[in-house]
This record gives structure tokens, C-alpha cells and sequence, in this order.
């Protein structure tokens, strides 16, 4: 049986170039992939979690002990952005001015994912709306170069996220989509 060299390498060479061009228009970044945990994230890899009590506000920390002052508060069914942990306390950014303060993790339930988004070096801000309309409210305005939390992909053209305290939606030719290493 005689290999046809020529021919197989044609078609790694069209698949190599198909690959190529999907990743390069749909802005993802590949890399071994895991999920994240509480330990893998930080302010450059942010992860998210969803607050879950019984009733009233979540307290926002200054410091990683329930002894701390209290410098916020986050409303029950708030999705939350994650940049670390200390303990039995998450860390969070907890207002889009750039504040981070500490959440007890017995109050939020961390949301593993495989990925997080950065805005691309763009003159101006990133805007994040409550829908994936261009007429939707804007809830944010995000920075360019700025991280925030991956939570999913909605096709060609916009993704799902958090910023602080805020879930909202971008669109997907200003960012880049970046997965976690092993």
C-alpha cells in the first residue's frame, strides 16, 4: 500500500489553516484547560460565585475575619466576582469602582469555570448591558484591558459575564477569551 504523503499533508494543512482562522475570529486563546477553584483565581483570572442566604444582605469585609468592619453589602441571588481566597472567606471586587473586600464563603457558592475574559486594548470603555442589544441599559463601563469573570458564550458575538458586582453581557469583538493553565 502506497501513502500518499502529498495528500496528507494537504489536508493537515487545511485543517491547521481552518483552526487558525476560527480561533483567530472568534478571539479564543487555547491552553490546557482546567476549571478554576478559589485557589486559581485572581485579580488577572477572576472567577465568579453566586450569593445565597436565607434573607438580607451579604456583608462585604474589609479584612478576612468576621471581626472586620463592614465596608458593603451584596443583595441574595447576586452573582459576584472572585480574585481570591483567605480562609473561609472569598475575595471579591465588590463594586465597580474598584473595591475588593472579603465575603464569607459559607454564602456563596463558587462557580467553577475553565475561562476568563479580558478587554482588548481599546481607546475608551467596554460597555456591559443587561441584554445583548445595542438599545439595552448599560450597567457598566468597563476599561480597557480589564479582567472580569467568564460565565458562558453566546455564539459569534457576545459573552455573558461578571464585573464586580455585576452580570451583564459584552460584546464579543472586544475581548479575549482566556483559559486557565494546569
Amino acid at each position: 500500500m502506497k501513502i500518499e504523503w502529498k495528500k496528507i499533508m494537504k489536508k493537515i494543512s487545511a485543517l491547521t489553516l481552518m483552526a487558525g482562522l476560527f480561533l483567530s475570529t472568534t478571539n479564543l486563546f487555547m491552553v490546557y484547560a482546567a476549571n478554576s477553584s478559589p485557589a486559581t483565581v485572581s485579580t488577572d483570572k477572576p472567577g465568579y460565585g453566586y450569593i445565597k442566604l436565607t434573607s438580607g444582605n451579604l456583608n462585604v469585609r474589609q479584612y478576612a475575619t468576621v471581626n472586620s468592619n463592614i465596608v458593603g453589602s451584596l443583595p441574595n441571588h447576586t452573582n459576584i466576582m472572585i480574585v481570591g481566597e483567605e480562609g473561609n472567606f472569598f475575595k471579591v471586587q465588590y463594586s465597580t469602582s474598584g473595591y475588593y473586600g472579603y465575603v464569607s464563603k459559607d454564602y456563596v457558592t463558587f462557580e467553577p469555570q475553565n475561562s476568563y475574559l479580558q478587554v482588548k486594548d481599546i481607546s475608551g470603555n467596554l460597555n456591559m448591558r443587561d441584554d445583548v442589544y445595542l438599545t439595552s441599559t448599560i450597567l457598566a463601563k468597563l476599561p480597557a484591558k480589564t479582567y472580569f469573570a467568564y460565565i458562558n458564550f453566546l455564539g459569534g458575538d457576545y459573552f455573558h459575564g461578571v464585573f464586580a458586582n455585576v452580570d451583564g453581557y459584552v460584546a464579543g469583538e472586544y475581548v479575549n477569551w482566556y483559559f486557565f493553565y494546569v
